[in-house]
């Protein structure tokens, strides 16, 4: 006979971007119930970070991966730019040819710089000003590495299903003007998507109405499927933190494998268990694989 686990989702804070003097808006995680799965259990996780805050069409069994999104240079001198002093959002323009725009990070406004030789793109690994026209370098997680994120001014300029522009830049405290960045889309079951060693793919919750679930690339660990953990980051790749609410209302938060409910794959010993609000992105409906009782 098989007993039923409740489970809870709980999507973890994004935490702070670690460039110098700026910040981004986080709020706090919200809960999600959900009902018996298959096989009886149920989950409450620690996943990837709520955003206030990567591409192709999304399959079954995982979310695309993110596909590479150039940046583009500024237009010249002369062009006339439809905002001041330049423009973030590729297409870019109001700086000189070999320079971009981007956000001081100290003085909290936009300004031109030049592009690096070898300039890095899309989720890529990055050092502060290495990123190329249109992303910026920042730290989005828990344990996570400096990549380049992608500047938006709606979601449009993100890459679906799972990055939007939520993520908004702050300096001191204050939101900086017209200065957000996409979250990455990719795939929490094959990893796809996130191009650095070290970091994963996570499920998070847009924390304002209407309160979207997304995608983004956030620090990895190396723990396996069962293993007890406190947060996400320290689960490997294909795998989210959970606290467990047995029959008997004892807890235990463990390393979960993520799974696609309509098209599971789990390990031996346990079944995808799907949540009372389904987590959909795309074409998915996402759940946990947890154990058989």
């Amino acid at each position: 006979m098989r007993c039923a686990w409740r489970f809870w989702l709980w999507p973890a804070l994004l935490g702070l971007i670690v460039a110098p003097s700026v910040s981004h808006c986080a709020k706090g995680a919200s809960s999600e119930t959900a009902p018996e799965g298959a096989g009886g259990a149920a989950t409450t996780g620690t996943g990837a970070a709520g955003a206030g805050a990567a591409a192709g069409a999304a399959g079954e069994g995982g979310a695309a991966g993110g596909g590479g999104q150039g940046g583009a240079g500024g237009e010249g001198g002369s062009a006339v730019c439809v905002e001041e002093p330049c423009k973030l959002v590729v297409p870019q323009c109001g700086c000189p040819k070999g320079e971009k725009c981007t956000v001081n990070k100290v003085e909290a406004k936009r300004v031109c710089q030049p592009i690096d030789p070898k300039p890095v793109g899309w989720a890529e690994q990055c050092t502060v000003d290495t990123c190329d026209a249109g992303f910026m370098c920042l730290k989005t997680g828990v344990g996570s590495k400096l990549t380049c994120h992608k500047f938006c001014a709606a979601d449009e300029d993100c890459a679906p299903p799972g990055g939007l522009c939520v993520i908004q830049l702050q300096a001191f405290s204050k939101p900086i003007e017209g200065a957000k960045v996409c979250t990455v889309n990719c795939d929490p079951i094959t990893n796809t998507g996130c191009k650095v060693e070290g970091m994963k793919c996570d499920i998070a919750q847009e924390p304002d109405p209407p309160n979207r679930w997304l995608t983004d690339c956030t620090g990895s660990g190396s723990k396996k499927q069962g293993e007890s953990c406190f947060g996400s980051n320290q689960c490997a790749p294909g795998i989210g933190c959970f606290t467990l609410t047995k029959p008997d209302n004892s807890k235990e938060t463990l390393c979960l494998t993520y799974c696609s409910v309509k098209n599971p794959s789990c390990p031996n010993g346990t079944s995808c268990g799907s949540f009372q609000t389904p987590i959909q992105i795309g074409s998915i409906e996402y759940g946990a694989c947890v154990p058989d009782i």
